[in-house]
């Protein structure tokens, strides 16, 4: 968020419904991709709540809405064992980045630079990364399993933020 003396009530509301939303879109609204037999990967909304936070509050406010996010999202469903902190860490840079990017100028060229970076650098780089460090397998071959889920995501968020991000941005901006 971005450095104020204090925070308002209502950012603050606003910022956990956001990660309410985040969690449910993520949770309840996905299409799962079984391409291959041990994939969890899935096509899902959950980046919207999180763009809105980054574009309303900045990178601050974007990671943190997606880490804490995350975190509940795990707490709250477990899927396959603890938390892994490299995820969250993924998490939060994707809200740090829709920040960096969109916070009080989400125009269709920066959602597109801004998508294109998460989908390089986060989804296909560094999740590969970490999921082979945590769960064994190459680089590589994680690469070659997030490589259709990730760009089907990127599509997804591409028709979603290019239309709805500026019109939330005038009609909220001033309201949060």
């Amino acid at each position: 968020m971005p450095l104020k003396a204090k925070l308002s009530t209502k950012t603050l509301v606003f910022a956990g419904l956001l990660i309410a939303l985040e969690i449910v879109l993520t949770r309840f609204v996905q299409i799962y991709l079984p391409i291959f037999a041990e994939s969890r990967d899935r096509i899902s909304l959950g980046f919207l709540p999180v763009a809105v936070g980054g574009t309303l509050f900045g990178p601050v406010g974007g990671g943190i809405i997606a880490a804490v996010s995350d975190i509940v999202r795990a707490l709250i469903f477990p899927q396959g064992g603890a938390i892994n902190p490299l995820f969250t860490v993924t998490a939060a840079l994707r809200g740090v980045l829709y920040g960096a990017f969109l916070y009080k100028s989400a125009t269709w060229t920066r959602v597109l630079l801004v998508s294109t970076v998460i989908l390089l650098a986060v989804n296909l780089g560094l999740n590969s990364a970490f999921t082979a460090f945590s769960y064994g397998g190459t680089f590589w071959a994680r690469l070659i399993t997030k490589l259709i889920p990730a760009l089907s995501n990127y599509i997804l968020q591409l028709f979603v933020l290019i239309p709805v991000l500026p019109k939330l941005e005038r009609s909220l901006g001033k309201n949060v």
